[in-house]
């Protein structure tokens, strides 16, 4: 998806603005006169150009999560993992001759996936956890 021209030329207007607030406040605060400064240091031709002509063709990504490769279940951590409340298994490695993971050898909050999870922490209203 491109981004579209005015959202630089907005951008670039915003920019210019700030810059004059910071010239006017440099100004005031030193007892110059505002306008003749401004001007000095920021004529009406000269804008910073953060971004330059030949970059305003951004290509804007989204990174696709779902092409994650999954180790085989039997080397997968025997963990289980919060995802967002409705539970799952880590899908890390085991660590060497570990039924856990490097993350989950110390701490298992949420307890093992084999095993029914916690009513504390996953309330009944999670049916898909209890099947």
């Amino acid at each position: 998806m491109d981004v579209p021209c005015f959202i630089f030329e907005i951008f670039e207007k915003e920019l210019r603005n700030i810059q004059i607030d910071l010239l006017k406040k440099v100004a005031t605060k030193k007892g110059y006169d505002v306008e003749k400064f401004v001007n000095e240091f920021l004529p009406e031709q000269t804008n910073l150009r953060l971004i330059p002509n030949s970059k305003t063709k951004i290509q804007i990504q989204k990174k696709n999560v779902a092409n994650k490769s999954l180790p085989e279940k039997d080397k997968q951590c025997m963990a289980r993992v919060w995802n967002r409340g409705k539970g799952g298994q880590c899908t890390r490695l085991k660590f060497e001759n570990n039924e856990y993971c490097s993350q989950h050898i110390k701490n298992r909050k949420h307890g093992r996936i084999d095993e029914s999870p916690s009513e504390e922490i996953f309330p009944k209203e999670f049916k898909s956890l209890y099947k």
